[in-house]
C-alpha cells in the first residue's frame, strides 16, 4: 500500500493566466525580472518606473519577496500568473488577502 504524504505548504495560491514555455524552472542564483501588473495593497517594494522588480532566487530578505521567490520557482519563462497570498507580517487573526499579478 502506498504511503500518503502531506502536501508541502505553500504560502500562496497561483492561477496561471498565460502558460510559459520550456521545462525548466528557476533555480538558486537565477536573476529574474518580474513585472507587477497589479498590487492591490502596495505590498511589493522596490519597483522601478515600469513596475518591474528584480529578484535573485535564493538571495531575498523581505517576507513578501520570499513569497514571490517561492512563486517564481514554480514558473516557466514568459508565464503570467495571478498570485494571491496573505501578508506574512500579519497574524492569522488579522490576515488581509493580497492579490498581485506577476509576469515572469
Amino acid at each position: 500500500m502506498p504511503a500518503l504524504r502531506k502536501a508541502k505548504y505553500k504560502p500562496f495560491t497561483k492561477e496561471i493566466i498565460t502558460k510559459g514555455y520550456g521545462f525548466n524552472t528557476q533555480q538558486d542564483g537565477s536573476v529574474c525580472k518580474i513585472k507587477i501588473i497589479l498590487d492591490e495593497k502596495n505590498v511589493i517594494t522596490e519597483l522601478n518606473d515600469s513596475n518591474e522588480k528584480e529578484i535573485v532566487v535564493g538571495d531575498v530578505d523581505e517576507p513578501v519577496d520570499r513569497i514571490l521567490e517561492d512563486c517564481i520557482r514554480t514558473m516557466k519563462e514568459e508565464e503570467v500568473c495571478s498570485l494571491l497570498f496573505l501578508h506574512p507580517c500579519l497574524n492569522d487573526d488579522s490576515s488581509i488577502p493580497e492579490d498581485s499579478v506577476v509576469e515572469a
